[in-house]
């Protein structure tokens, strides 16, 4: 209708959009670009460019695991931040406004060696802290206001198939970005690359905040004439045993993942020599590839045997994988493709179960509350405070250790020995406890995909056999019948 804003069928098609609607068909696909502006800043925040930016402002071990602490530490602020979202219910407004400056501060943190003077090297540390900490705190708001619309927007039986699509095209974005980086940081000296990397993180960063705008948020959940206050939410939460022992089982599991985490492309950088070309190919590029193969099959296997065994499958490489870093020396690295290439199958695994078993156990009233009580305490307790514990260690003890030439072993080999010895008591012990009555055990599920596999290697070596045999009729008969 002329003059009228009509909605066009969209033209993406990566889930099973039966059933909905053209408004909610438009929103998932605009968070499914939101989310590839948004791998091209992670890739960059989280990757060798911004280790190596804190590097060169004069980071040692330690500070970079305080560094490191700084975003999920300003977790707790979370919720608060569900606290101001139940009680206003303007969860677009705030999602908006603050994501938009916690994003735009990454272009601040990123001019911070053209706007400080050389002679003050400690004073750009503060600053850098500083912002980080402003940009962390502003982003609280973006967690909790996400998955609580994310709750209301994807129906429960494609999440599984909707979050692995999401994923698998994020990747694609994230792969470039990490080539571009990754060859601009070893074009350039100084801080002229890690500038141009953090400014461009900062502006997509943006981006992706800025298609939500183009979202049709569902209302929130009714709370009726009363509106509680935010001790009576968060005993609400505390009470509710099932979703606790899921927050409490991920922090143990974040703890032993980030206890080695944010040191290992120091690692890379420093120990093994590697560039910063080499790092992104085979840390980010090769695991990335492999993802996109398989990230969708992962996500068609939960929404058919449930995520706890999905979790519990993936996670017995995923508490392996430090261990394969003790066989790397300078210069000497060839175990690593392979073991990023079963990296890049199984985290993804791993992080989408996590993502829809707290979303799956939170109820749809006071949602973000729960929502911000998991990050809080995987953030503060499971990163920010491992870390720290990390950083410690590695300039402290384990220095001391390897010092000392127990074992031949490094400083380095001792965190990714201890952050895989916690893994394995994480996924061994605790891990199988969480599974639900709708969730097949992991045992039954893995026998029952491998015996599909079987039947379809089966099918297809008839299928190839019956065709040999097709062909070996017809040059023996069909031959001899065509010269009489």
């Amino acid at each position: 209708m002329k003059g009228k804003l009509r909605l066009r069928r969209p033209s993406l098609r990566l889930y099973d959009a039966t059933g909905l609607s053209l408004q909610t068909q438009r929103g998932l696909n605009m968070a499914i670009l939101a989310v590839t502006f948004s791998m091209v800043m992670t890739t960059i925040t989280t990757g060798a460019a911004w280790t190596g930016f804190q590097r060169m402002l004069g980071a040692d071990a330690q500070l970079l695991g305080v560094i490191s602490a700084i975003p999920v530490a300003a977790s707790t602020l979370q919720i608060l931040a569900a606290y101001m979202l139940e009680r206003w219910r303007a969860r677009r407004a705030l999602f908006l406004g603050f994501g938009i400056v916690s994003r735009l501060l990454w272009v601040v943190i990123g001019l911070i060696p053209y706007f400080t003077p050389m002679a003050q090297p400690q004073m750009r540390l503060v600053l850098l802290m500083v912002f980080l900490a402003l940009s962390a705190g502003s982003g609280a708001f973006i967690n909790v206001a996400f998955y609580s619309l994310i709750g209301d927007l994807v129906p429960l039986r494609i999440r599984g198939r909707y979050f692995s699509s999401r994923q698998s095209v994020s990747l694609l974005s994230g792969i470039l970005a990490g080539l571009l980086v990754s060859w601009l940081l070893d074009a350039t000296e100084g801080f002229t690359g890690y500038t141009i990397a953090l400014v461009v993180a900062g502006v997509f960063g943006t981006a992706d905040i800025c298609c939500f705008f183009f979202v049709a948020w569902p209302p929130m959940q009714p709370q009726g004439n009363a509106r509680p206050g935010l001790g009576r939410m968060l005993r609400t939460v505390l009470r509710d045993r099932g979703y606790m022992r899921i927050v409490g089982y991920f922090t143990l599991w974040f703890f032993a993942v980030n206890l080695c985490g944010p040191f290992t492309n120091v690692f890379f950088l420093e120990e093994v020599r590697m560039t910063y070309t080499q790092i992104t190919l085979l840390n980010q590029i090769v695991p990335n590839m492999a993802t996109v193969l398989v990230i969708g099959w992962w996500g068609r296997q939960m929404d058919r045997y449930g995520n706890q065994p999905i979790v519990q499958t993936a996670g017995l490489y995923c508490m392996l994988l430090p261990l394969s870093y003790l066989l790397i020396g300078p210069h000497s690295f060839w175990i690593l493709p392979f073991a990023n290439v079963l990296s890049g199958i199984c985290w993804p695994a791993s992080d989408l179960g996590q993502q829809n078993m707290y979303l799956a156990k939170a109820p749809a009233q006071n949602r973000s509350m729960y929502v911000a009580v998991f990050f809080a305490s995987t953030q503060l307790l499971g990163t920010a405070l491992s870390n720290y514990v990390g950083g410690y260690l590695l300039d402290g003890p384990l220095a001391t250790l390897a010092a000392s030439g127990f074992a031949g072993f490094s400083r380095y080999d001792y965190i990714f020995l201890l952050s895989s010895l916690l893994r394995i008591m994480c996924v061994v012990a605790l891990l199988p406890r969480l599974r639900q009555e709708e969730d097949t055990p992991a045992p039954k599920m893995c026998r029952e995909i491998v015996g599909e596999f079987h039947m379809r290697a089966l099918a297809l070596w008839r299928e190839l056999r019956a065709t040999r045999l097709r062909r070996k009729y017809y040059r023996r008969y069909r031959k001899k019948e065509e010269d009489t």
